[in-house]
């Protein structure tokens, strides 16, 4: 989800649900499940000085993931994206998706209903001829 667009450089700040492995040897499928960062468990895996929190936000001290951002509901930050690696288009998540930004407070709430019930006008189905 885009959360912000600077007006005179164009670059974008993108809230995303992370996909989260800390496993020396990934997933098998290699894309891990998505889902917020759980700090405790980080700290439990990687050490307790692995992740810090800092004025809202959450950092690690690992280089490896060093320059990940997430804010404190475990939501990841992807900020000063160009604008020019995106082709702007319609997306349409499964209704599930909207649901896991929920606990950001980067993210207004408007924006989800607004998703939400667009993805149940989507899901609505008439027929209008032939059989059901």
């Amino acid at each position: 989800m885009i959360t912000h667009v600077d007006k005179q450089s164009l670059l974008i700040q993108v809230t995303v649900v992370p996909q989260l492995d800390f496993t020396e040897h990934g997933s098998a499928s290699g894309h891990p499940p998505l889902k917020v960062l759980n700090k405790f468990k980080v700290e439990n895996l990687l050490g307790p000085s692995s992740i810090v929190s800092i004025n809202g936000l959450i950092l690690f001290t690992d280089p490896k993931h060093y320059d990940e951002r997430y804010c404190e509901p475990g939501i990841q930050l992807l900020c000063d994206l160009d604008t020019n690696s995106y082709i702007p288009a319609e997306a349409m998540p499964t209704l599930t998706e909207p649901k896991m930004f929920t606990p950001s407070h980067d993210i207004s709430g408007e924006p989800l209903i607004e998703t939400q019930h667009r993805i149940m006008l989507e899901s609505l189905l008439k027929i209008l001829a032939g059989e059901y």
